[in-house]
Parts: C-alpha cells; structure tokens; sequence
C-alpha cells in the first residue's frame, strides 16, 4: 500500500548538533587568516628565500565514515555576514553583505558516500600528555551514500538565501547540498532533515540522463536559493566524461 512505501523523515543530526551547540559554534568560526604572528614570520621568512617549507597540519584531522577510503572533493561551507559586518580579511567595505567560511566541512568520494564535519570540535587522542604531540580527530557528524556509482566528484554546498541573515543563527549551519558523481547524476538534498529509515538527507531532486551521458568528473555552483523559497537563483555548471559541459538551475533538476 502506499502507506507502506512512503518514506519518513525526522529533523537532520545537523540541526540537533547545531541547537546542542550553538553557543560553542558561534565562538569558535573557523578564521581564513593566515594565523599567528609567528606563522607570518616563518612565510615571510620562506618568500625571501629562507628555505624550502612543507605543508604540515595545524588543525584537526577528519575522520571519514566506513567505506569512504578516498575523498575527491572538500568543501568549506561560506556563511553570510550580516549587513555592515566586517570580513575576517578585509574584503568588505561595511556596506554589502558577503561570505566567511564557517566550520562545517563536506567531503566526498569512493563508494558513493558523503559526510559532513564540524571542524570546531575535536577529539584529543594522544599517548604522550605533552600538547605537542596531541593530535584531534573529527568524527563526521552526518554520512550517507549518496549515488549508486562507484564515486562521487563533486560536492558542493547551495548559499543560503539573502533573508536568512534576518536569522544569522539559522544560516550557521549548511541546509543545501549538491552532490555529482560516476552515475551521471547531481543530486539536491535538503540537510535539514533525514530519513528514519536510511539516515541520509531528503533528496529533493535528481537529474536524469538528460543531463549527461555519463559519469560528471566536475561541478560548481553560482547564486543562491531566491529569498522566495525558489530555486531559480541557483546555476549549476557540471562537466562530464561524455565531453560535454552543462548548465542549468536548481529548478530544471528533473
């Protein structure tokens, strides 16, 4: 019968987490500066010849989900500012509303699968007590498998729209998510509520074949979702290993 196979949903793990929460996330947003006086002077330092340098972690590391043994493609995920709020590196005039990069985190890769961190909080796992030596682990907050191909090339989070920043908590955490895989597919889901039944977040659309051909290697998004609730402020571009490149809206998914 229908009611049989009618699917139902619960509120996301992201919106749980993010209420439970809310007052830790607001005072630990994920700075895009280049950090400590001393980190400045040890890249001036290289950029005038001082030396080779090589890339060693600063911060956390993310724990993938079981399955998901190769990431393809990371994602910080922008918060607005609100009006007349200043940007962390001085891109904003005072007088436009523009984006930071907040802590949430969205990988995807091998298998399908799709996870979400929240960098801001850590795990401290270590042997030694000394904090040198301490290294932090994030455990993803929400994972799901997302395609039925073999990978997932792209993720990509949908900007909020412009009302939200009415409600600045409400846009902290991401509600949007567009994922393209081997599958040939993209897929729109909303992360503000999850299956009982799977885990995984509504999907609100999927393209078909029309689209593309074959698998998508690529994607990007430009624009966000109308203040309307519509999804016609949101482009996506998409390339794939049919040869060919398409763009189309949020609306058009179908």
């Amino acid at each position: 019968s229908r009611e049989e196979t009618e699917e139902q949903f619960a509120v996301s793990p992201l919106i749980e987490y993010q209420m439970n929460s809310n007052h830790h996330q607001q005072s630990s947003t994920i700075s895009t500066d280049v950090g400590s006086n001393h980190e400045k002077n040890d890249v001036t330092r290289l950029m005038e010849g001082g030396g080779i340098g090589a890339l060693v972690p600063s911060g956390p590391r993310l724990v993938p989900p079981s399955g998901l043994n190769a990431i393809y493609s990371l994602q910080w995920f922008h918060t607005p500012n609100c009006p007349n709020e200043n940007i962390s590196n001085g891109d904003n005039d005072g007088g436009d509303v523009g984006f930071r990069s907040s802590s949430w985190l969205v990988g995807a890769g091998k298998s399908g699968l799709v996870a979400l961190w929240d960098a801001s909080k850590t795990n401290t796992s270590s042997n030694d007590e000394s904090s040198e030596s301490q290294e932090y682990y994030v455990e993803p907050v929400i994972s799901w498998k997302g395609h039925g191909g073999r990978w997932v090339a792209d993720a990509r989070f949908v900007p909020p729209p412009s009302s939200s920043l009415n409600d600045h908590s409400d846009a902290l955490v991401p509600s949007r998510l567009l994922t393209a895989g081997n599958d040939g597919t993209v897929c729109h889901w909303d992360l503000t509520t999850t299956s009982l039944k799977t885990g995984a977040p509504k999907l609100l659309a999927q393209s078909n074949k029309v689209l593309h051909s074959s698998g998508i290697f690529s994607m990007d998004v430009h624009g966000n979702i109308s203040s309307s609730g519509g999804n016609q402020g949101a482009y996506i571009v998409t390339g794939s290993k049919d040869k060919t490149l398409a763009i189309t809206t949020l609306d058009r998914l179908n």
